[in-house]
């Protein structure tokens, strides 16, 4: 860790902060955290059991279609050098949106849990 001698702290008020570098205080440490990566990990992780649970959920045929291609949409957004994170966002929404539509579905309840986690 470095020190940050003109670091005198920070207050957030709403919003987020996006940033892979943060420092609190005065004379803080610069803390680097590859949250990102943790994060990019977990979803992929999450795309993934999506993948090899999605023909169990029952959907029509113009969900399953919308759903592959929010899918193939945040896959997409991942490789990229500067993925958007609000493109990510609101693909995982549409997704979430299609699951919600499944009456009675444990998958379909399980899956819901772990997207919660990325929106």
């Amino acid at each position: 860790m470095k020190k940050d001698l003109n670091n005198q702290g920070i207050i957030i008020s709403g919003g987020s902060i996006e940033s892979d570098n943060i420092a609190v205080g005065h004379n803080a440490s610069i803390i680097s955290h590859d949250y990102l990566n943790q994060q990019t990990d977990e979803l992929q992780n999450f795309l993934s059991n999506l993948r090899s649970q999605i023909d169990k959920l029952g959907l029509k045929e113009n969900e399953y279609s919308e759903a592959n291609a929010d899918i193939a949409c945040v896959e997409a957004q991942l490789l990229s050098a500067k993925p958007k994170k609000s493109i990510i966002k609101e693909s995982l929404i549409s997704i979430r949106n299609i699951i919600e539509g499944t009456t009675g579905s444990i998958i379909a309840n399980g899956l819901l849990d772990q997207i919660k986690a990325f929106i």
